[in-house]
Parts: C-alpha cells; sequence; structure tokens
C-alpha cells in the first residue's frame, strides 16, 4: 500500500461523501456535542471533509473553523457555507502540522479520521498538533474504532441504505 495512500483516497471521485451520513445523524451528534461546548465556542473540526460538522456548528452559532488536506472537498464546504449564509472558516492543511496554537475551546477529531498514518509517530504529532491548537482547559473529542469490538463484528462487505442511495462497503 502506497504510504500516504489517504492523498488519493479522500477525494469526491473516489470517495464520494455527500449523502453518505444521513443528516440526522449529523444532528444527534452535533446535539451531543454541544452540551459539552460553552455558548459560541471556538472549535476546529480536524479532517472535516465536505464539513458536515462544521456547518452544523455553525447553525448552532460555533465559531467554527474546519481542517482538511482535500482541496475538493474543501471547496464543496465552502459552497455550501455560502449557500446556508453560514460562518465557518475552512483551511487546508495537514493535521500533523495544524496552524493554529492556543485558539479553541474544543478540537474535533470525528468519523474515525484518525490513526491513517503507517508510522505511528505521524499519529503522535498529529495528536499533539490537536492539541497544541486547544486553549488551557479545552476539549480533545477523538472518535476511534475499538480494534477488539471490530475483530469481533467484522464484515467483508456491508451495505446500507443511505440518503444518496445504497452504498456498498468492502474490507
Amino acid at each position: 500500500m502506497r504510504k500516504e495512500w489517504w492523498k488519493l483516497f479522500f477525494r469526491p471521485e473516489v470517495f464520494p461523501l455527500t449523502g453518505v451520513i444521513p443528516e440526522a445523524d449529523t444532528r444527534a451528534e452535533v446535539r451531543i456535542l454541544a452540551r459539552l461546548l460553552p455558548r459560541g465556542a471556538k472549535v476546529l473540526d480536524v479532517a472535516c471533509g465536505e464539513g458536515r460538522h462544521v456547518l452544523a456548528l455553525a447553525r448552532r452559532g460555533a465559531g467554527v473553523t474546519g481542517l482538511d488536506f482535500s482541496a475538493p472537498y474543501l471547496a464543496a464546504a465552502r459552497r455550501r457555507a455560502r449557500a446556508e449564509g453560514l460562518r465557518a472558516r475552512f483551511v487546508r492543511g495537514d493535521m500533523r502540522r495544524i496552524p493554529f496554537r492556543g485558539e479553541f475551546d474544543a478540537v474535533l477529531n470525528l468519523w474515525t479520521s484518525f490513526g491513517y498514518f503507517p508510522d505511528p509517530a505521524d499519529d503522535l504529532r498529529a495528536a499533539r498538533a490537536m492539541l497544541r491548537a486547544l486553549k488551557p482547559g479545552g476539549l480533545l473529542v477523538l472518535e476511534l474504532i475499538d480494534a477488539a469490538w471490530l475483530r469481533r463484528h467484522f464484515e467483508a462487505r456491508r451495505w446500507s441504505r443511505r440518503e444518496a442511495g445504497w452504498v456498498l462497503e468492502e474490507s
């Protein structure tokens, strides 16, 4: 496997994000996050993709920044924010080198967007960069897959119904 396979994979023509996660799921996740965040919180979403959490949090009044490596995903996020009249900032960057220091009340890394680097030292760099972006006492929300659970419930092929139709995931 190519060392930085994710640079080629996370593009709309290879891995389209639109409609993959039902909007109701995003709203439910953001309701939970909103309980953890102070009103008007400054939030950084690392590996924001097309900005589904960024936009949902912006609708609730948070000051949100999304960071992603994929220029096409960021372009889609910016278009959606403009279309809805939402204030959100989108920055192209690598999670190992986040360009912010002490700026955010919370940093989010959701939808299993952590652990893609073949070298564990790069995962550590990413974690440290996320922590540096936080204000003192800030909140880091990191979503991970439980490896033991995944081994017990692994499915090589799985169909799921989504807003945009059906998705086949082959692993």
